[in-house]
This record gives structure tokens, sequence and C-alpha cells, in this order.
């Protein structure tokens, strides 16, 4: 039960250091919402969004779909954030 302990407590170490960097990452889109905005660039760019996911498919051992089922969420969060209308 103590390795089990020890695991998890490794895994809440990931998921803060995620979550920081996800919270980095939507004020980037912020940014990128301004901008956007500011020089008529429409809000969402597929082909980006496709290579973002294929780039990190090459280095990941998660599966093409598993990056992308992630990514849509992350991506759909940073399209809000970017969204400066609302």
């Amino acid at each position: 039960m103590n390795e089990l302990i020890i695991l998890r407590n490794k895994i809440d170490t990931i998921d803060d250091k995620i979550i920081k960097l996800l919270d980095e990452r939507m004020v980037i889109s912020k940014q990128v919402g301004i901008y956007k905005k500011n020089n008529d660039v429409v809000l969402t760019h597929l082909n980006r969004e496709s290579e973002i996911i294929e780039k990190l498919s090459k280095s990941s051992s998660l599966s093409t779909n598993e990056i992308s089922s992630l990514y849509k969420i992350i991506f759909e969060i940073s399209k809000n954030k970017q969204n400066i209308n609302k």
C-alpha cells in the first residue's frame, strides 16, 4: 500500500504541473484572441489544430486518437479564452 501512495503522490505532482502549464497556455490563448481581433484573423484555424495533434503524436506514447480527444477539450477552452467578445 505504501508503494501505491508513493505512485499517487507522483501523479499528484504531475497533475499540479499540468494544470499550471494549462493555465499558462490559456493566458497566451487570451493574448492570441486579442491579436486575432485587432488583426481580423479568424478564431478557428483547423489546420493549426491538426498540425499540433500530428506533432504531438510523433513525440508521445499516447495514440493519435487519445491526443486528439484530449486536445479537442483544450482547443475548445482556448477558443473560449480567445473569444474576447464574451
